[in-house]
């Protein structure tokens, strides 16, 4: 490896965070560690809001991150929990977004700087697809002007057409039957430059871990970025590297390969 890193940062789901055991694997602790040990800036960049890091293992919410990026890029929390930066959707998309919602029937969750609500009663089924992902359920309550880091809206392909089309000032990442919408700008990639820069380094001296579609741009623009063997295959055409899965090491095998310890 001929680039210098100076910083480190990890997606959480099916990247540290292995669902089927609701943990992070071993591995994956140890190395975390050592990397924290040795000195670099190690950092977290999640489409999960604040509130549902709550719920992850007591080693994530422990350990002792420089600082961390939530709702796909627009909240930035220091290692002390102080807000750095947060990205408000505009009221006018808001509005649209909450109104077709409304006007549709569809599922909407969304989250504040310390907030994670549905906009209404969800039936079991939802309840119970939150719960097996974040072991969390948002709480039930109507939208009343609060800052919205994030919306996440279920919606069929034609709706998300007719979504998309009302929509002026947004980034929108596409989840198949979901849409994850954030302010205009907002993305993991911006929030680990602008977070990065505070700490006097580039982009050029990042390392990114990723595994999903929300990981693109991230992982385009570090330094170096890191597919996950269980990620997205468009991923994995981007990545510099693609590592082994999760749950084969793959975080510690290709810090080992990079030199980094």
């Amino acid at each position: 490896m001929n680039k210098t890193i100076k910083a480190i940062f990890f997606d959480v789901d099916g990247t540290m965070y292995w669902h089927p055991i609701h943990d992070l694997v071993p591995s994956t602790k140890e190395t975390l560690q050592k990397l924290h040990k040795k000195g670099y800036k190690i950092g977290v960049a999640t489409s999960r809001c604040h509130a549902e890091f709550d719920h992850v293992p007591s080693f994530l919410r422990e350990f002792p991150f420089d600082g961390m990026i939530f709702d796909g890029g627009a909240l930035i929390l220091d290692r002390d929990g102080s807000i750095l930066y947060q990205n408000d959707i505009k009221e006018e998309d808001k509005q649209v977004l909450i109104g077709y919602a409304q006007a549709h029937g569809l599922t909407v969750r969304y989250a504040t700087a310390d907030g994670n609500y549905f906009l209404r009663e969800e039936t079991p089924q939802i309840q119970d697809e939150f719960f097996k992902l974040y072991l969390t359920i948002p709480t039930v309550k109507s939208y009343e002007g609060d800052i919205c880091d994030n919306i996440l809206i279920c919606a069929n392909e034609q709706q998300q057409k007719e979504i998309i089309d009302q929509l002026s000032d947004v980034n929108i990442s596409d989840h198949k039957e979901l849409l994850e919408i954030t302010a205009k700008g907002t993305n993991k990639a911006s929030a680990v430059e602008r977070l990065a820069a505070m700490w006097g380094i580039g982009m050029d001296e990042v390392l990114c871990f990723g595994d999903g579609f929300n990981d693109l741009e991230m992982i385009e623009q570090a330094g170096i970025g890191v597919a996950m063997g269980n990620g997205e295959n468009d991923l994995k055409r981007l990545a510099d590297y693609v590592c082994d899965p999760i749950d084969r090491d793959g975080i510690a095998n290709i810090v080992k390969e990079l030199g980094l310890l």
